[in-house]
C-alpha cells in the first residue's frame, strides 16, 4: 500500500516539482501520553518517506519526509480493516490531492 501526491516546487527540498511522488509509511507508532485523568490517552505518530518512483530500490534516496500525529481514537474511527489500512486512509485525508497507489 502507498500514496501518490504531488510535491510543488515551492515545497521541494530540491527546488523542482515532483508529480506523483510515491509515499509509503515507514513507521506507525502508538505513544502513551501523560494526562491528569485516570484514563490513559494514546497518540499515533506516522512517518512517511517519498520517492520519485513507485518502485524505489534499497539505495534510492528519499525526496520528502513527513511525520504526522493524531489521537489513537481518530485512527480507530477511520475506515479500514487493519491498523495500517486506517493509518493510510487517515494520512490521505490529511494530504490534499493524494490517492492510493
Amino acid at each position: 500500500m502507498a500514496i501518490t501526491n504531488n510535491i510543488p516546487q515551492t515545497e521541494s527540498k530540491f527546488g523542482i516539482a515532483f508529480n506523483g511522488a510515491y509515499y509509503r509509511i515507514v513507521n506507525a507508532s502508538v505513544l502513551r501520553k501523560t494526562n491528569n485523568s485516570n484514563a490513559p490517552k494514546f497518540e499515533v505518530e506516522i512517518s512517511l518517506e517519498a520517492f520519485a518512483t513507485n518502485s524505489p530500490t534499497i539505495d534510492m534516496g528519499t525526496i520528502d519526509y513527513k511525520r504526522l500525529k493524531t489521537d489513537m481514537d481518530t485512527i480507530e474511527a477511520t475506515a479500514g480493516a487493519k491498523f495500517l489500512d486506517k493509518c493510510y486512509a487517515w494520512v490521505m485525508a490529511q494530504m490534499s490531492g493524494s490517492k492510493a497507489a
